[in-house]
């Protein structure tokens, strides 16, 4: 029973120390996004808001990026409410995805989002944070911290409409971020079996 739990111990501790260390390779470089969308007021300023965005084309890309290039991503609608107590409602899932010819997936996530500048009737930019993600075959290759600015222009149209046009680019950090969170609340898991056999066996 104690090599038994010595056995233990060595594995929920390798375990931890494998999860705390393991990381994605980074990713560099830079990508822009831009295309159509519709919002549900003219006036982007002023109380709730929501964007649908329509179209979207990867006019550049860089490094990593390269081969997102003139791909059409899908971009989340999201939704904000601007002025004393306003806040901007961030995408449930990926900001954006898109996935080339070989299969490769690339994603943006983002954590948090801000309004940059001045606003005007027609025009609304924003900025935040986020990760990145390059997948293949369903499993992540690379990732890392990312800043992107969203800047988005509108217009009523003659149906009555509100569209207009919005500009995404992004630009990686190019550090690494941990990504092993499962290893570790399951090593700590084992550690915790670990005290609690041997309290067991201190009581008895």
């Amino acid at each position: 029973m104690k090599r038994a739990l010595t056995v233990l111990m060595m594995t929920a501790a390798l375990i931890v120390a494998m999860a705390s260390g393991a990381k994605a390779d980074p990713i560099n470089g830079t990508i822009s996004i831009s295309g159509g969308a519709t919002f549900s007021n003219y006036d982007l300023t002023t109380g709730s808001n929501s964007v649908n965005f329509t179209s979207g084309f990867v006019g550049s890309a860089s490094n990593d990026f390269n081969g997102a290039l003139f791909t059409q991503p899908t971009v989340e609608g999201f939704s904000w409410t601007l002025g004393t107590g306003g806040k901007i409602n961030l995408p449930g899932g990926n900001m954006w995805t898109v996935t080339n010819g070989s299969g490769t997936t690339y994603s943006f996530q983002a954590s948090s989002m801000v309004v940059t500048g001045t606003p005007g009737v027609g025009s609304l930019d924003l900025s935040g944070n986020g990760i990145l993600y390059i997948s293949s075959g369903g499993n992540v290759i690379k990732e890392s911290t990312g800043t992107f600015t969203l800047d988005f222009t509108s217009s009523t149209d003659s149906l009555g409409g509100h569209s207009g046009g919005y500009t995404l680019s992004l630009s990686s950090n190019g550090d690494s971020v941990p990504e092993a969170s499962t290893l570790l609340l399951f090593g700590a898991g084992l550690l915790g079996l670990v005290f609690v056999e041997r309290r067991k066996k201190l009581e008895r």
